[in-house]
C-alpha cells in the first residue's frame, strides 16, 4: 500500500508599492496537526486538487495516472488518463492548472499545448473541452482564471507570462532579474508563483520575501519582506541552500505560504509553518505544522 499525503489546507481556505518589514508580527497563531489516510490504490502522487466534494491526484508512475477521491472518506470514484500516445492517452504526465472559481478541472499533459477541461461534479472524468495555446512554454504553477486567462511561470527564465485562451492572445508578463551565472536552480530570485482574480503572489524560495502583483498591470503593488539580506545560493552548492518559502496559494481573500521553518545541521527543517496574509499585505495568521512518525501532513500541494 501506499500512503497518500496532501494538506487539508483547501478547507481552511474559505496603491503603491508597501514594504512589511517584519512578517514574524503576526497578531493570531494556530497549530495544524496532521492525520493519516490509507488508500488501497498503489499510487505515487505528484500533483492533487480539489474539485467540490473530490480530491484529485496525478500519480505519473501509475496507469491510469489520474484518480478521483471523494472527501472526506477518500474512496476511490474514478480513474483516467491511460499512458500511451493514443486519442485521450498521456504521452508524459499529467498537471492541474488552480482554478478555485471555475467549476471545472484543467489538465495540461494529453498534449504539448493543449489544455483539457473535464466537468467532475458527477464523480468521473467528463471531458467538455479543449483550450489550445499558440505555442509550448515550460508550464509550471499554472493556473486558469475566468475561464479565458492563463498564468504560468517559467522557472529557469523567471518570468510569469498571461496568455488570453479565448483569443489566442500573448499578453503582458512579470520577468525577475537573474544572476550572471546560468545555474537557474540557484537563482536568488527563484521562486513558487500563485493568483486569483485580482492579485498574483509570487514567494521566494531563497529569501523571506513574498511579492503582490495586480493581475490586471502585472505591477508591483506589495512587497512584503523581514528587511533581512540573504547571500545568494551557491551555484551546484544543495547542502548550502536554505529554503524558505515553497508553496503559495491565492485564495478569495487572502493567501497561504508555507515557509519550511528553520533549517537544521543535518539538512532538515524543524518549526515549518503556513502563514495567512490578506491582499494588503498584512500578516493574518501563522499556523504551526505539527509532523509526527504516526500522522499525515495534508496539503493543497504537494509539500
Amino acid at each position: 500500500m501506499k500512503y497518500l499525503f496532501f494538506l487539508l489546507i483547501y478547507s481552511t481556505l474559505i496603491s503603491c508599492s508597501q514594504v512589511l518589514r517584519n512578517n514574524e508580527s503576526f497578531d493570531e497563531h494556530d497549530t495544524l496537526y496532521a492525520k493519516k489516510e490509507q488508500v488501497r490504490e498503489i499510487i505515487s502522487p505528484n500533483f492533487i486538487t480539489k474539485k467540490g466534494d473530490f480530491l484529485i491526484v496525478a500519480s505519473s508512475n501509475s496507469n491510469p495516472m489520474l484518480y478521483m477521491y471523494s472527501l472526506p472518506s477518500l474512496e476511490l470514484v474514478s480513474t483516467t488518463g491511460n499512458k500511451g500516445r493514443g486519442p485521450n492517452e498521456i504521452p508524459t504526465f499529467p498537471m492541474f492548472c488552480e482554478s478555485s472559481r471555475s467549476p471545472w478541472v484543467y489538465i495540461w499533459g494529453y498534449q504539448p499545448t493543449t489544455l483539457f477541461s473535464f466537468d467532475v461534479s458527477a464523480g468521473n472524468f467528463n471531458k467538455i473541452g479543449e483550450h489550445h495555446l499558440s505555442r509550448y512554454e515550460e508550464f509550471n504553477n499554472m493556473h486558469v482564471l475566468s475561464d479565458s486567462l492563463f498564468l504560468f511561470y517559467l522557472p529557469d527564465q523567471l518570468t510569469i507570462k498571461k496568455y488570453d485562451l479565448k483569443n489566442q492572445k500573448w499578453l503582458n508578463e512579470i520577468v525577475l532579474k537573474k544572476d550572471s551565472h546560468n545555474e537557474s536552480f540557484f537563482y536568488r530570485n527563484r521562486g513558487y508563483m500563485a493568483a486569483n482574480d485580482s492579485y498574483v503572489i509570487y514567494a521566494y524560495y531563497f529569501k523571506k520575501q513574498i511579492d503582490i502583483y495586480d493581475l490586471r498591470t502585472f505591477k508591483l503593488k506589495i512587497r512584503i519582506n523581514d528587511g533581512k539580506t540573504y547571500a545568494p545560493p551557491v551555484p551546484g552548492s544543495f547542502e548550502q541552500v536554505t529554503y524558505q518559502y515553497s508553496k503559495v496559494y491565492a485564495g478569495a481573500n487572502y493567501f497561504y505560504v508555507l515557509h519550511n521553518g528553520i533549517k537544521r545541521a543535518d539538512g532538515s527543517y524543524i518549526n515549518k509553518s503556513l502563514e495567512v496574509y490578506d491582499y494588503e499585505g498584512n500578516a493574518v495568521k501563522n499556523i504551526v505544522l505539527i509532523w509526527r512518525p504516526t500522522c499525515l501532513l495534508l496539503t493543497r500541494c504537494m509539500v
